[in-house]
């Protein structure tokens, strides 16, 4: 177990998620594509027409991080929006014709970045990667179920006390104090 927080498995995980992203952008830019929006065509890909709640409980993300991103996708014509002919209130996310004419080039796109990724390693070593990931994967979904142990009281936040008014003070006490700085020592006048 590594005792260095920068060479923990779980933040080199992390620095290769984003190496990974900005590969996959690189790659997928001048197809006026990003990387954000590569799952929600994959997604769309595999079945044109979801709501917009089908597509977030797919990509396990939020609500408005998934219309933030499907606005952009309506602007750069990947994809429409258009009104579930059963029920008024939804609304059916599809992809466009350049949407759909994408797929091959931005797969073929992010395969690549996957073959430069694994370059160099065989098939166990990325084979016993995927098995490693996911479970430290599950390890942390457990422990994050669990109460989370506190190993010094005293370094934990107390939850805050109301706040509470301050009672004046006596007449002969009110008097502001003024500080006088005298060298090194310091003096209080009343």
């Amino acid at each position: 177990m590594s005792s260095s927080y920068e060479q923990s498995p779980c933040s080199l995980a992390g620095a290769l998620a984003r190496l990974h992203v900005q590969a996959v952008q690189a790659r997928l830019a001048p197809h006026k594509a990003t990387a954000a929006e590569f799952p929600v065509l994959q997604c769309l890909w595999q079945r044109d027409g979801q709501t917009q709640s089908e597509l977030c409980r797919s990509l396990s993300v939020e609500q408005p991080t998934l219309a933030n991103t499907l606005n952009r996708m309506v602007r750069d014509n990947l994809v429409r929006k258009t009104k579930d002919t059963n029920d008024r209130r939804q609304v059916i996310i599809k992809l466009t014709r350049r949407g759909r004419e994408l797929e091959n080039v931005l797969s073929g796109s992010v395969d690549e970045v996957l073959a430069a990724a694994e370059q160099g390693l065989s098939a166990e070593e990325v084979r016993t990667y995927l098995e490693l990931t996911r479970r430290m994967m599950d390890n942390l979904r457990q422990d994050l179920d669990q109460t989370p142990v506190v190993l010094d009281e005293s370094l934990a936040l107390a939850e805050e006390a109301e706040p509470t008014s301050t009672p004046p003070r006596p007449e002969e006490d009110a008097a502001e104090e003024e500080v006088l700085v005298l060298g090194d020592e310091y003096e209080v006048e009343a």
